[in-house]
């Protein structure tokens, strides 16, 4: 190749890359995110349509407030890369639980962004590249047998003593317990129709909703022994009300914060500490699978979908108690084959 070849090769190679640069340019002028704000798209993006309960739209609009709009005043939404979300995590790290840091990466930045790409604000999304934020788990545990015994010892002499058996006996959230109406029992079918949720939030008071998931709207079987106890609730501190836990003045649902309170003061005068009602629901799954129900029974008790939040969340190991079960089964037969 003679010299004036490889001069007009040369010359080429520069068009191609002036090109390159021309359609780069090009694009990155037919992008709207060079001019709009992040903290302003990020407002109007949690204002949009969202299959969100109101106490889950609060928290996030909270967690936006607090933790994202300070950290990107100023920056444009094109100006949002990979480097300044990952300085931003990092932050984050330092002050916030890694499940709350999860929060704001998968529950906010990562799907704002991902509409401003569908929307063709921004090229691409770069929160996709960030590494998986490692949740510590910090679950309510499991009451023991002893725990359960002092409790309901504790409650009994309260009007709403029916809520500890209510609890423990079927596994419900709070919400759904408060949001439980006579007429969502069916005696003879001894069945508790789920449907609803009595949920406390800060924009509009205590409200019925439905229940936290499609999943959660559910037929519960009970066993004989509630059904009796059912029975004999509504005829004295039951009788005349609509919500089976009722104020004792009026016929209206108990407040979430004070049914709250009033579980924190049964467990002092238990002494028993770091459990709250949604422990309960702990205990159910756990002495379900204590007690050999298999998992696909206990989800649909529960309202949950699929069986990884039951495993990962809701069994907890009480004692050793199935271990050493385990161990004196299989040692029986091996003993059996050994000769011991």
């Amino acid at each position: 190749m003679n010299t004036e070849e490889m001069l007009l090769q040369q010359m080429q190679q520069m068009q191609e890359t002036i090109n390159k640069l021309a359609d780069q340019q090009t694009t990155r002028e037919t992008l709207k995110g060079d001019t709009i704000p992040f903290i302003d798209y990020m407002e109007r993006w949690l204002e949009g349509d969202h299959d969100w309960r109101i106490n889950t739209a609060e928290r996030y609009k909270d967690l936006y407030r607090l933790h994202i709009k300070p950290f990107f005043q100023g920056v444009m939404l094109s100006e949002v890369d990979y480097d300044m979300l990952d300085a931003y995590i990092r932050d984050r790290k330092s002050c916030l639980s890694s499940g709350t840091v999860q929060k704001l990466k998968t529950c906010l930045i990562s799907p704002a962004l991902k509409k401003a790409v569908i929307r063709k604000l921004i090229k691409d999304n770069p929160a996709t590249l960030l590494d998986t934020v490692k949740v510590k788990n910090k679950h309510k545990r499991a009451l023991l047998d002893e725990e359960i015994v002092k409790l309901n010892e504790v409650s009994r002499p309260h009007r709403l003593w029916i809520a500890i058996p209510l609890l423990l006996y079927t596994g419900m959230r709070r919400s759904e317990l408060l949001g439980l109406r006579w007429t969502d029992i069916d005696f003879k079918q001894k069945t508790i129709n789920i449907n609803r949720d009595f949920v406390s939030t800060r924009t509009k008071g205590n409200i019925l909703t439905d229940t936290k998931t499609e999943g959660s709207a559910r037929p519960v079987s009970i066993p004989s022994g509630l059904v009796a106890m059912l029975e004999n609730y509504r005829s004295t501190e039951g009788k005349g009300k609509t919500y089976v836990i009722s104020q004792s003045k009026q016929d209206k649902q108990v407040d979430p914060h004070n049914f709250s309170r009033l579980f924190r003061k049964w467990c002092t005068k238990a002494d028993i500490k770091g459990i709250s009602p949604h422990s309960t629901r702990h205990t159910y799954c756990t002495m379900a699978t204590e007690e050999g129900i298999d998992t696909f029974t206990i989800m649909r008790q529960v309202g949950h979908t699929t069986s990884r939040m039951l495993e990962s969340v809701y069994v907890h190991k009480r004692t050793n108690e199935m271990q050493e079960r385990g161990a004196e089964k299989l040692g029986a037969v091996l003993d059996n084959l050994m000769g011991a």
